[in-house]
């Protein structure tokens, strides 16, 4: 005797509300994982929106990611802290930080041999040195008072008012340069001291955590 199978073997694609579901949760574990870096540029993060939760009245700031394992991301792509306080003491001293500026000016003064002065350099070490003394900085005015800035003084002028002209606001005297740092939630403030001495190094007058209920973070004292 033979019985009619009433069952047979499908293979059907599966229903949209599942693999949506799936989708979902993937995405979600994602978003929520602290490898995975997201940093400002990218459609999923922005900064914190609201009254208090933002630096009042910047004149410039430098938007930086910290993963968990302490590597440092600007704009989307990993960065030593040298080279980060390198740039944003470039940063800085064109919104109109004298810190920033003199600092600027000694670090290309300092690529410079005694023997061997570039005109070109020279000229420019000497631009950064005389806008911040514009602002009163007493380092940068006694650098300014030097006999190689002295001697190429009609120069230095030039390159200065070219870089006020190409740089609104960098003599104003009212700078406000912020550090806006989104660390991973695992970091302590021990491990992001260093990030905000380098800044302070930098002549960035303010730090920010963008991803913590205390957005302030003190700058150390300290070299």
């Amino acid at each position: 005797m033979k019985f009619r199978r009433q069952h047979r073997l499908t293979c059907e694609l599966p229903g949209a509300v599942p693999v949506a579901g799936v989708m979902f949760l993937l995405f979600f574990y994602l978003l929520h994982n602290s490898a995975l870096l997201l940093v400002e540029g990218t459609p999923l993060v922005s900064l914190p929106e609201g009254p208090g939760e933002q630096p009042a009245d910047l004149t410039g700031s430098a938007v930086v990611a910290m993963d968990c394992q302490g590597q440092l991301h600007f704009r989307n792509q990993p960065i030593t802290l040298p080279d980060l306080q390198a740039r944003l003491v470039n940063m800085a001293a064109k919104a109109g930080s004298a810190p920033a500026q003199y600092a600027m000016g000694v670090a290309l003064e300092g690529q410079l041999a005694d023997d061997n002065r570039t005109g070109a350099t020279s000229e420019e070490a000497g631009a950064w040195l005389n806008l911040a003394a514009r602002q009163g900085h007493p380092e940068a005015l006694k650098a300014v008072q030097t006999d190689w800035v002295k001697a190429i003084g009609p120069a230095v002028e030039a390159r200065a008012k070219q870089l006020v002209i190409s740089h609104p606001g960098i003599v104003s005297g009212k700078s406000n340069f912020a550090l806006i740092l989104k660390a991973d939630q695992s970091l302590n403030m021990n491990q992001l001291a260093p990030v905000a001495r380098a800044a302070r190094a930098a002549g960035v007058q303010q730090v920010w955590l963008a991803n913590r209920p205390q957005l302030s973070v003190p700058i150390p004292e300290g070299p």
